[in-house]
């Protein structure tokens, strides 16, 4: 019996499903914020306001110096890979602040609300790489051409930007899994289940 209880409080799960509904939830209307910010100008007011929704995100997690470094690692992928998207002319962001030739803040935003849902809402993906890029490389090109469809950016060569998107989803999700199965493994255990 006694190893028993073992078992289950090492496989602890952090958060609860109402947590991780929350974080779906809010990972939503902070990417129709951020779109919204770079279709409409309204910038700052988006950027702060899906920051405002990281921050919920974090303050719910038990691992919170290890998860702001998860969001930095991917922001910074995802600023390297939209820069590159549009250095080779692939897509124009609208809103382009604070400089013209890198990916806009608001797209920075975006990866950081992203990283926010992979040991949280996106968990169940954690430990299953392929699978991880696959939908990486079917859904990350999907939520551009969305972005686009709202008026946040702009194409240069669709075909080709889908490709290379693709690809960076494809490539990343598994890097990004990895990278979040890393933090998770630092979450505590309340005391009375810690293992012995």
């Amino acid at each position: 019996m006694k190893s028993r209880s073992l078992f289950i409080s090492a496989k602890r799960k952090p958060f609860t499903v109402r947590q991780k509904i929350v974080n779906f939830v809010l990972f939503q209307v902070g990417w129709f914020a951020c779109i919204f910010g770079g279709a409409s100008g309204h910038v700052l007011a988006s950027v702060l306001f899906s920051l405002a929704l990281v921050a919920i995100s974090v303050w719910q997690t038990p691992f919170k110096k290890n998860a702001l470094a998860l969001f930095v690692k991917i922001g910074l992928y995802g600023l390297v890979g939209d820069t590159l998207l549009l250095q080779l002319g692939f897509l124009q962001f609208n809103s382009p602040v604070p400089f013209a030739f890198l990916s806009p803040i608001w797209m920075w935003t975006l990866w950081i609300l992203f990283a926010s849902t992979l040991n949280q809402s996106m968990a169940w993906l954690l430990g299953k790489p392929l699978i991880g890029a696959l939908l990486g490389g079917i859904f990350g090109p999907l939520s551009y051409i969305a972005g686009v469809e709202l008026g946040a950016a702009s194409w240069g060569n669709k075909s080709q930007a889908i490709v290379l998107i693709g690809f960076i989803w494809t490539i990343g999700m598994p890097i990004f899994l990895f990278w979040a199965r890393q933090v998770a493994k630092t979450a505590p255990y309340p005391e009375k289940n810690r293992p012995k």
